[in-house]
C-alpha cells in the first residue's frame, strides 16, 4: 500500500521532469521559430523576384504560428505545473516536534499538541525527492 507520503513524492517527482522536458521543448520551439523568422524575414525579400517563394512564404508563416501557439501552450503548462509544486513544497513543511524537525504532512501532524501517527523525519522523502534535478 503506498503511503500519502509516497504518493506525493512519486507525483512531485514526475511533475518536476515534466517541468523540466516542458521548459526544454519551450527553449527549442523559441530557437525553431527564430530560425523560422530568419528565414521569413529572407522570402519576404524574395518574393517580389520569385513569384514561386509566394507559397513557401505562406507555408513559412502557418509554420511560424503553429511554433508560437505550441511554444504558448508549453509556457501555460509550465507554469500550471510550477504552481502544483509550490502546493507540493507548501505541504511538506518542518514541524518542531520535541527536540527534532519532522514533516507536519508526513507525519500526520495537526499541530494540536497530541502525538502524530507516525514520525516522518524532516527532510522527508517528498522534498528530497524536489530538491534532485534530473
Amino acid at each position: 500500500m503506498i503511503c500519502a507520503a509516497d504518493a506525493a513524492m512519486v507525483v512531485a517527482d514526475a511533475e518536476q521532469h515534466a517541468l523540466y522536458r516542458l521548459l526544454s521543448e519551450a527553449r527549442y520551439r523559441e530557437d525553431q521559430t527564430a530560425e523560422q523568422n530568419a528565414r521569413l524575414t529572407r522570402a519576404a525579400g524574395d518574393r517580389a523576384r520569385y513569384p514561386s517563394m509566394a507559397s513557401q512564404l505562406d507555408a513559412a508563416q502557418r509554420e511560424n504560428a503553429r511554433l508560437r501557439d505550441e511554444r504558448d501552450r508549453a509556457r501555460r503548462l509550465a507554469v500550471a505545473l510550477e504552481s502544483q509544486l509550490a502546493a507540493v513544497r507548501a505541504m511538506h513543511q518542518p514541524q518542531r516536534f520535541t527536540t527534532s524537525d519532522i514533516c507536519g504532512h508526513c507525519s500526520g501532524w495537526g499541530g494540536d499538541g497530541t502525538w502524530p501517527a507516525q514520525l516522518v523525519a524532516w527532510p522527508c522523502d517528498t522534498v528530497r525527492a524536489i530538491k534532485e534535478q534530473p
